[in-house]
């Protein structure tokens, strides 16, 4: 699992949100990567860059990673409808409240759930 935000993706300078964002896909390979508040990609050009080259490594490599973004309901609905490309890719939203505090540990028996329920379409080569 590599979990990130939008800070280790956008980047100071034309080109260095596209370094940034390679690298870190080139991390997560064969694995989850997660981008925590995804939607505040959306808010730069040099965010929107990285929302492009992760478009693209999703299509490229869309059996060597699963990516997840996550973030508030109504900010992700808003990053969504920035990029028509990424209302067409295979996503799906869920819902998971944490309630007042989140406890980590608690997201192993998350994921085992969702796997459960998409019948390991999307987390097959990834054992939790």
């Amino acid at each position: 699992l590599v979990e990130v935000d939008s800070s280790d993706l956008i980047g100071a300078y034309v080109g260095q949100s596209e370094e940034k964002t390679k690298a870190v896909l080139d991390k997560a390979m064969g694995g989850v990567l997660l981008v925590d508040e995804a939607y505040a990609l959306a808010n730069s050009d040099y965010g929107k860059q990285a929302i492009n080259v992760m478009l693209k490594r999703m299509e490229d490599d869309r059996d060597k990673f699963v990516l997840i973004a996550t973030g508030y309901e109504k900010e992700m609905e808003e990053f969504f409808a920035t990029n028509t490309a990424l209302k067409f890719r295979d996503n799906h939203a869920w819902d998971y409240n944490f309630g007042s505090t989140t406890n980590p540990s608690s997201f192993p028996s998350y994921f085992h759930r969702m796997q459960n329920q998409f019948q390991k379409r999307y987390l097959q080569s990834f054992p939790i």
